[in-house]
């Protein structure tokens, strides 16, 4: 059972999935590492369980006839043995090319993979090898080469030289289930192909050959450029906001702002902006700003408790708050005490006065 499987995000989003009991999914991923490469497993519940959940008390019987009843599970028999299949194994899961073939028979109606199936004469691997070249069609390395099955033989795919193709061992282990044809990739292309006559490739899950489209069927395509072409750039897109866009009266108050690193000035502009167009003046948020920075100074306060630009003139208008520093502050004092902490007096004193300045600039 020491086989590797990948669980993908989906499996906690699908809708019916979600509605099964919690030891019941759990017995769903389990049953992806219990499966061979194809997806399939005896139906055996008591092996099963002792398998899987030698030391949990639940029927695996009925998780398993949940999952056949939601369509995550297929379960027949061959023979008078019973069998199941996952559904889609083949579609999520990318075995290792080492795996051995699966030797359990397929459902009825659908295609065996025998445990020769996967031999390829030693005559047709070199002429496969011979006319790509002796190189990988993916990533060209001459190193260490395989045959892959463009369509895998679980999917009817055969040992014919039309269905093979060279790719590393890496390269054909990341390739999975998929049935991308890299020859198609490698090909130089035509005279007519140059000139816009043909259009994309088919889809890599396609069983279509390119070159079997009628034409009528295959849209337009700009046909790339030649050798000496000229190129000409794409014209890139003009920033919103350049420096020069910044109004003086922005500018002045931007000066007067305490100093913060990290803040943004194209982020303050659009702040600004975004007031004067909810009925705010240039004046009110000005004046704010002094107030602001001479209350920054006067308590002294650090720069990285210092509001950034863009928050000060949001919407939740900073700008508008007394700023007045406590007095302690005002008389050249720190707020801290002589031991370093902060009189709580003080702080109350002037939390309230805030709150007092808030609560009467609203009306309340």
């Amino acid at each position: 059972m020491a086989r590797s499987r990948n669980i993908k995000p989906g499996f906690f989003k699908n809708e019916l999935l979600v509605e099964l009991p919690p030891e019941t999914r759990l017995l769903f991923v389990g049953l992806w590492c219990l499966a061979d490469r194809e997806g399939r497993f005896e139906d055996r519940p008591k092996k099963i369980k002792m398998e899987l959940f030698p030391c949990d008390n639940f029927s695996i019987e009925d998780s398993l006839a949940l999952l056949a009843e939601n369509g995550f599970l297929l379960r027949y028999e061959v023979d008078g043995k019973r069998y199941a299949q996952v559904v889609n194994f083949t579609k999520h899961q990318m075995p290792h090319h080492k795996e051995v073939p699966s030797e359990i028979p397929a459902p009825p109606g659908c295609a065996q993979v025998t445990k020769h199936s996967y031999d390829v004469s030693k005559e047709t691997r070199e002429e496969v090898f011979a006319r790509d070249k002796w190189a990988c069609l993916k990533c060209k390395t001459k190193d260490d080469l395989s045959i892959d099955h463009i369509v895998p033989l679980a999917a009817g795919g055969d040992n014919a030289t039309t269905n093979l193709q060279t790719l590393c061992k890496s390269c054909n282990s990341s390739k999975g289930n998929s049935t991308k044809d890299h020859r198609q990739l490698n090909v130089e292309p035509t005279l007519n192909q140059r000139q816009g006559n043909v259009g994309a490739p088919c889809p890599s899950d396609s069983l279509i050959p390119d070159s079997l489209i009628p034409d009528s069927l295959i849209p337009f395509k700009t046909p790339p450029p030649l050798a000496g072409d000229v190129i000409k750039p794409t014209a890139k897109r003009a920033r919103v906001d350049k420096p020069g866009d910044y109004t003086p009266e922005f500018d002045d108050a931007w000066a007067e702002y305490p100093p913060r690193p990290g803040h943004s000035k194209a982020e303050a502009w659009k702040a600004w902006k975004a007031r004067l167009q909810a009925g705010a003046t240039v004046e009110a948020m000005a004046d704010g700003i002094r107030r602001y920075a001479a209350y920054v100074k006067a308590c002294s306060t650090e720069q990285k408790f210092i509001k950034h630009a863009a928050t000060f003139l949001g919407p939740d208008t900073h700008y508008l708050n007394d700023w007045s520093p406590p007095k302690a502050a005002q008389n050249g004092n720190s707020i801290l005490g002589k031991t370093g902490q902060a009189t709580a007096a003080n702080a109350l004193r002037w939390l309230e006065k805030v709150e007092q300045k808030e609560a009467t600039d609203a009306g309340i």
